[in-house]
């Protein structure tokens, strides 16, 4: 029914705004405490550029999991985080009714998402790891694999196709999984999913090792030049970008001279690499160095370079 003016018997507006019912004739406020029994379209969604959203209860989807926003966590405590057997005993049967593949699912998010996180990746180079993951175990591939080298190989896949700079034996030293497992599952989830095997190239790299080493951008630019002049001539053909990265900035130290001089030792440990695989491809180079010489050097500059 229309709610009445009492002074003017006029009809009355709803303002939804203050929650108030208010004269529009004479402007008097008759009731306050106006409730909005409208719909209630507000956007539920992690993201902000999808609109309007009709869902109007519920947490956030998993899109990693079947039917994550109808689902019910049962905790194994209670709220003063004393273990409680009804608690306990409703959460194992919780777990009963989660399918094996969802637990494989979500047993895997957890250690991509730690796994990430010490090796500092961001959001989006985890989500397309738990994406590959999520596909290899879609596609049943998964039965008598070593999970934790499954896991460990979808990150490193995950890093070649965000064109982000880990090696692979950075992340088999961060993960704890031999090596020999993680080449395995690597090859097995390149091979399922289709994905591009390429090595990352020298240039990606540099950025990263140059500032482990404090050099200023002056060097690495220099570095990025040498680096690309060796691949190039083909000097270096079935070397490791980290070996190239590594012979490159042992020889632009060196022509800079100063403070900006750092030893093989430490240039190696940056790289991942042994010092005598520095040694020998800096000797592979050497007599090449005059080609290699970048902008702003003299040819007086390569007497400052040790001896190959």
């Amino acid at each position: 029914p229309e709610t009445l003016c009492p002074r003017c018997h006029n009809f009355c507006n709803e303002d939804y705004r203050n929650g108030k019912y208010v004269c529009e004739r004479c402007g008097l406020v008759v009731k306050t405490q106006l409730i909005d029994t409208r719909s209630e379209w507000r956007t539920f969604s992690d993201s902000h550029d999808e609109g309007n959203d009709p869902n109007r209860v519920g947490g956030p989807q998993n899109p990693w999991i079947s039917d994550s926003t109808l689902s019910t966590t049962m905790a194994r405590t209670d709220a003063a985080g004393h273990a409680a057997q009804g608690f306990q005993q409703m959460s194992k049967f919780q777990g009963g009714t989660t399918s094996a593949s969802d637990r494989n699912i979500m047993n895997a998010i957890r250690e991509i998402d730690a796994m990430g996180a010490k090796m500092g990746l961001s959001d989006a180079t985890k989500n397309i790891a738990k994406q590959c993951y999520k596909e290899m175990e879609s596609k049943s591939t998964m039965r008598g694999r070593n999970i934790k080298a499954m896991v460990v190989a979808t990150v490193f896949a995950a890093c070649r196709q965000a064109h982000v700079s880990r090696t692979f034996k950075e992340v088999c030293s961060m993960s704890g999984v031999p090596r020999k497992d993680v080449t395995h599952a690597y090859k097995h989830v390149i091979r399922t999913l289709g994905l591009s095997s390429q090595t990352a190239g020298p240039e990606q790299y540099l950025p990263r090792f140059c500032s482990a080493l404090r050099l200023p951008e002056s060097v690495r630019q220099s570095v990025q030049e040498v680096a690309q002049k060796i691949c190039e001539l083909g000097l270096l053909g079935g070397r490791l970008p980290t070996a190239i990265c590594a012979a490159s900035l042992y020889i632009v130290v060196h022509l800079h001279g100063g403070p900006t001089i750092r030893s093989a030792k430490d240039i190696a440990d940056t790289a991942g690499i042994a010092e005598s695989t520095l040694h020998a491809t800096y000797k592979e180079i050497y007599a090449q160095r005059e080609q290699l010489l970048p902008r702003g050097f003299t040819a007086e500059k390569l007497a400052q370079l040790p001896v190959g």
